[in-house]
């Protein structure tokens, strides 16, 4: 009687909860596994690239020396900056965008903005 009573705390530990007993069914764990290549691939070539892209734009960094941070202000620079605009507006006008700079690009030309 008394190993009875001392199991039952013990299968109670080993029982699952209601709400995960879905979540670890065969079938969820075989979704898993059909699934977990798309998200290393995912991780691997687009999330990780993306997060040291911008890890690196918050820095001033030549690659050949250690890279300085200096927080948001390259992109206040780029703000303030008026070059930007100028490849945007070449962008628009080969597209057959209007534009403010640069002339619009007729059908039969060769567009040299």
């Amino acid at each position: 009687m008394k190993d009875q009573l001392a199991a039952q705390p013990i299968r109670r530990l080993r029982q699952r909860p209601a709400w995960l007993k879905p979540w670890l069914s065969g079938e969820t764990l075989t979704a898993y596994l059909f699934i977990l290549p798309s998200l290393i691939g995912f991780a691997v070539f687009f999330a990780w690239p993306a997060l040291r892209g911008l890890q690196i734009s918050l820095t001033d960094w030549n690659l050949l020396q250690d890279p300085n941070y200096v927080g948001l202000d390259n992109y206040s620079k780029l703000l303030q900056d008026a070059r930007p605009t100028n490849p945007y507006s070449f962008v628009l006008s080969s597209l057959g965008g209007n534009s403010s700079e640069g002339r619009q690009c007729q059908k039969d030309d060769v567009c040299s903005c």
